[in-house]
């Protein structure tokens, strides 16, 4: 299991990835590739994707991932988002076989008022047809959403909805954000809850098709279905939780990558934690970390 960050890609065009993810003590690495609040692209150096693309190797870093920008919805009932949307995962896809990494993360996406099963249909069929163009190498990971309204899937069920209408595809498959999970239901407090998840991963969609786990505490309550993440093992989830998930012989081979907000100290905080419970080693939070964790709650009912 290798545990990574979420870190700036290039700084001015000048390929930075491997140097803050080292810094951060990261053993893998996900990366924008172009700016995630907005549809523009900007022109590929291909001579700085090269040098990260070496960077990365002699590092030692990986598996990598590029994390596609947070406006695309498949799932649209707006003809120019969908568009726009196929435009910049055929873009990330493509850049993202250049740069040999790992796979694409891409959100599941919201049906915005639009009926569930023609979004669905609809998001399928603009899946199946990225996927078709695509190059070979990198994976196409469907991220599921913290279960907002018209969230196309949050929920394991659904996840298996949309994998099924879009086909078997070998390059095809999801990613899972403990945040959201959380903010969906899932309890993942604790050993039950985790060994509840992993059996339902493996029953409605496969543990092979499991790219990765984005490792994110919550600010908020279970059920909240609110997206706010927060340091590992200081927030609603808890330490306990993250020493089940990373300790689980099944996800032995799933790389876990940190979206948590801070500083660099805090991103290297984060990332010693998971290895030291991935490790079996004993981990107490600092009197800094324990005045900034949240005050744990009870679900609300």
């Amino acid at each position: 299991m290798r545990i990574g960050m979420h870190v700036r890609g290039f700084d001015a065009g000048r390929p930075v990835a491997a140097a803050k993810a080292l810094e951060r003590g990261a053993e893998a690495v996900q990366i924008f590739t172009s700016n995630p609040r907005q549809w523009r692209v900007p022109p590929v150096d291909h001579a700085a994707d090269a040098e990260l693309k070496a960077q990365l190797a002699e590092a030692g870093l990986g598996p990598a991932f590029i994390h596609a920008p947070y406006l695309i919805n498949l799932a649209s009932p707006t003809e120019a988002t969908r568009d726009a949307s196929c435009r910049t995962v055929e873009w990330t896809m493509k850049r993202a076989g250049a740069l040999g990494v790992e796979g694409v993360v891409v959100h599941a996406g919201h049906c915005v008022g639009r009926d569930r099963c023609d979004a669905l249909d609809c998001s399928a069929e603009l899946i199946s047809n990225l996927l078709g163009s695509a190059p070979a190498g990198p994976r196409l990971l469907l991220e599921l959403t913290s279960g907002a309204k018209g969230a196309v899937a949050s929920l394991l069920p659904q996840a298996a909805e949309l994998l099924d209408k879009c086909g078997p595809h070998p390059n095809l498959g999801i990613c899972l954000d403990t945040c959201h999970l959380h903010a969906a239901g899932y309890d993942l407090s604790g050993p039950e809850g985790v060994e509840r998840l992993l059996a339902e991963v493996e029953e409605q969609v496969g543990l092979e098709r499991l790219g990765l786990i984005h490792s994110n505490d919550s600010r908020d309550p279970r059920d909240s279905r609110r997206d706010r993440h927060w340091h590992v093992g200081q927030g609603q989830i808890g330490l306990e939780g993250f020493r089940a998930l990373v300790a689980h012989p099944a996800l032995a081979n799933t790389p876990f990558v940190c979206e948590t907000p801070g500083k660099v100290e805090d991103d290297r905080a984060n990332v010693a934690v998971l290895k030291a419970l991935r490790d079996g080693l004993p981990v107490s939070l600092t009197a800094g970390q324990e005045a900034a964790s949240v005050e744990r709650v009870a679900r609300p009912h």
